[in-house]
């Protein structure tokens, strides 16, 4: 006797789709466990410090909470925001992931460019400094007034001084005193003596009311402001050189007011 099968054959595109299927099905378990897991919690932080000015244990108290967060599910901006709370001058923050446990920062600050003495609104006298203890008064790239102990700075024998008066408010530490603009053309006013006349500042000052800056070269103060380009400030102190010789001063220079110059 003949017996007859029958069989059963699936479609090519059903066993594919049932094979996604499974695989949707694993991944979404593993996903899940992955999620509640507490393998895949913070238990560890590590710091690469990249400045000696930072503080590992008042890191690691900024981002204590941090410490049990899924990381998974940890957000840069979770572990950034409590740093720039209690480090003003923070200029990065680099996040790394290191599964399963651990978390990887790298920190950079603002970058010091001077020392700064802050002097008598007159700008007769430096004042006594608030902060209690051997500190040094200091000025960061974004024009922020930092307060940090030798210890913390290195000796900072390198780094110019910056004089600070005209202010109708005392300047605070952690504040921005001055923008990145004043800066840069109080930089580049300094570089363009240099190069153009041959000539080394020795003293800068800073009014802040005011927002003008003073460069002295050669005992006579040059008067600069950002009402108008550092080049054009030049030009007139060109000029008066080419007309009354670098001897016609005795005091000072006032390079701000278009048009002329006036000296003493």
């Amino acid at each position: 006797m003949l017996r007859l099968r029958r069989r059963c054959v699936l479609p090519q595109g059903a066993l594919r789709a049932a094979g996604l299927g499974i695989v949707a099905i694993i991944g979404v378990a593993a996903v899940t466990a992955a999620l509640f897991s507490p393998m895949f919690t913070v238990q560890e932080i590590r710091v690469q410090r990249s400045d000696p000015r930072i503080d590992f244990e008042q890191v690691q108290n900024a981002i204590g909470s941090i410490y049990g967060r899924h990381l998974l599910l940890l957000t840069s901006s979770d572990v950034e925001a409590p740093l720039r709370e209690v480090i003003p001058d923070l200029r990065t923050v680099t996040v790394r992931k290191r599964y399963p446990q651990t978390l990887w920062l790298r920190l950079t600050l603002d970058p010091i460019i001077a020392r700064m003495e802050i002097l008598e609104p007159d700008g007769s006298k430096p004042i006594v400094p608030d902060e209690p203890g051997p500190v040094a008064d200091l000025l960061s790239s974004r024009g922020m007034y930092l307060v940090y102990t030798p210890a913390q700075m290195g000796s900072g024998a390198a780094l110019p001084t910056v004089e600070v008066t005209d202010w109708g408010a005392r300047p605070s530490p952690w504040s921005i005193i001055v923008d990145e603009h004043f800066l840069a053309a109080m930089q580049q006013a300094e570089t363009l003596l240099a190069q153009r006349f041959g000539q080394i500042v020795r003293r800068r000052t800073i009014f802040l009311r005011a927002r003008e800056f003073h460069l002295t070269v050669d005992k006579i103060s040059l008067w600069f402001d950002i009402r108008s380009p550092v080049d054009e400030q030049l030009a007139r102190y060109r000029n008066f050189l080419d007309a009354l010789g670098p001897s016609a001063a005795a005091r000072y220079i006032d390079l701000r007011i278009r048009g002329k110059v006036v000296y003493r």
